[in-house]
């Protein structure tokens, strides 16, 4: 019960006293019992915390708030490409699909523009 509470804490200073299995274990049990609003809720809560989930477990769990953040923390397509060799991409969700499209292509862009321009 502690565990639970470790998730739901509020203050900016708090730093949630858990370790990734504990989050990775609700997300399971939720996704089992089909509760999209509770991986929602504890997905907020995480962000809030500033914990971000891997770049795989946002995408087995659909966790797109935190895929957004994994992504814009990224430097290079390099990186990138590491990351989507861990993910079966056939079960990847088409918001996540599309997340990740939009990255490659606002870097690809960049990186076109840094080469004209220079």
């Amino acid at each position: 019960m502690n565990s639970i509470r470790s998730l739901f804490c509020f203050r900016r200073t708090e730093k949630p006293k858990r370790k990734d299995k504990t989050a990775t274990g609700y997300f399971l049990l939720a996704d089992n019992y089909q509760c999209r609003n509770v991986t929602r809720i504890i997905e907020e809560q995480m962000i809030l915390n500033d914990y971000i989930m891997d770049f795989k477990e946002c995408i087995e769990f659909d966790l797109n708030r935190h895929l957004v953040i994994r992504l814009k923390g990224m430097k290079s397509l390099e990186e990138m490409v590491e990351e989507l060799e861990d993910v079966d991409i056939q079960k990847m969700s088409g918001e996540a699909m599309k997340q990740c499209v939009k990255f490659f292509s606002s870097i690809y862009n960049f990186s076109i523009k840094e080469k004209i321009f220079s």
